[in-house]
């Protein structure tokens, strides 16, 4: 049995070998595939690539002013003039005299990056006229943003004046005064002294000014001031200062008399928890300017 297996083992050895030899032996799954066949050709659509958008130029900005630029030397530290930080706003202001009525350009440039005071020039023209009626240069203590221009009656003779704020702090605000002269027709800077005020308000039913300062956190003080005889006079002060070493509170008035301001009221607590009613309700009674005293 065994030499059967054998014999027929070495003939399927014999087989093989033949049909390897003749090039009929198995295929591998590569060589069996069939040809690719040869794609028609066809005229392929042409590809147009798609142009980048050109960008569009940006206008050349118009030379608002017409700045130095350079470097100066202030106290041995170097300061750079920057065009590009000018700003520039435009008001109308209404004299209120029925014959001036004046377009105002406020212009303010300014020395950075160090700078505290910034040029400022305000032209003024009337009507369509490009020919300016007044330029009054000065500066300006506010980054431009904080600009602002008020037009308000300052010294109650029925012609409109204007100011801007000039500088600010924590808690007080300082503003720059121009008032109308109707002899000179054009605007003078504050012949009265109102710039030397803190947070001024203008009360046109009294015609007065007031001023209010704040000398620490709890402590503080209003001013009434009025013309007298074409001159800011002041003519009641209303304090509440607060001590802390030692620890101290007081109320306190003053009234012009006699073309004097004099202590018409004071009282002062070791806290300001300890004024009484009636000491507070008698303080309060002097911020009104007609009141003079309990009779």
């Amino acid at each position: 049995m065994n030499r059967k297996r054998g014999i027929i083992g070495a003939c399927c050895l014999a087989v093989g070998l033949c049909l390897t030899l003749c090039g009929c032996g198995p295929t591998t799954a590569q060589e069996s595939s069939a040809p690719t066949a040869e794609a028609t050709p066809f005229p392929l659509p042409e590809h147009t690539p798609t142009p980048e958008p050109i960008p569009t130029p940006e206008p050349e900005p118009t030379p608002m002013l017409d700045l130095p630029q350079g470097t100066v030397v202030l106290d041995g530290k170097e300061y750079h003039y920057n065009p590009e930080s000018a700003s520039h706003d435009t008001y109308t202001i209404d004299v209120g005299d029925g014959e001036h009525v004046f377009r105002l350009e406020a212009v303010s440039a300014g020395l950075w990056p160090y700078d505290f005071t910034r040029d400022l020039t305000l032209t003024f023209y009337e009507g369509k006229s490009r020919k300016p009626i007044q330029v009054i240069e000065t500066d300006i203590g506010v980054w431009p943003e904080y600009f602002k221009l008020y037009v308000e009656d300052l010294d109650f003779d029925g012609c409109m004046d204007f100011y801007y704020l000039y500088s600010e702090g924590t808690h007080n605000r300082y503003y720059a005064y121009y008032i109308w002269d109707k002899e000179a027709e054009q605007f003078i800077e504050d012949p009265y002294g109102l710039s030397e005020l803190e947070n001024p308000t203008f009360d046109h039913e009294i015609n007065a000014v007031e001023s209010w300062y704040r000398t620490s956190i709890w402590g503080g003080s209003f001013s009434w001031y009025q013309y007298i005889n074409g001159e800011l006079t002041c003519v009641r002060v209303c304090g509440y200062p607060y001590e802390h070493n030692p620890e101290s509170a007081t109320l306190y008035a003053k009234d012009l008399v006699d073309g004097e301001l004099k202590t018409v009221f004071e009282v002062t607590h070791t806290s300001d928890t300890e004024f009484t009613e009636a000491e507070q309700e008698e303080f309060l009674r002097w911020y009104d300017l007609d009141y003079h005293g309990q009779d």
